[in-house]
């Protein structure tokens, strides 16, 4: 998905309050550590190929569909992140 989609996106939003600051990927993976049952595995190697029996969607267009069918709907007091950043 792109950075622009979901900026364009954020315009049909109503007018929130304060935007709500996201965790620093630090602190994520603090909460995580300290999730039951959670532990972590070094791999020799992974498999990174695509596979050929995947259909991409555009999650994009999915979003604009909805947001074109809730429109209106949407209450005015919900905080939504607005500063996330890009790259970890």
């Amino acid at each position: 998905m792109q950075l622009d989609c979901m900026q364009n996106l954020a315009k049909d939003i109503p007018n929130q309050p304060a935007p709500v600051t996201p965790k620093t990927p630090e602190e994520s993976l603090q909460s995580a550590q300290t999730m039951p049952n959670f532990t972590c595995e070094e791999v020799s190697s992974i498999n990174t190929t695509v596979p050929t029996d995947v259909t991409f969607t555009d999650q994009c267009a999915a979003l604009q569909s909805q947001l074109k069918d809730i429109k209106g709907q949407i209450p005015k007091n919900i905080p939504i992140p607005t500063n996330i950043p890009v790259n970890y």
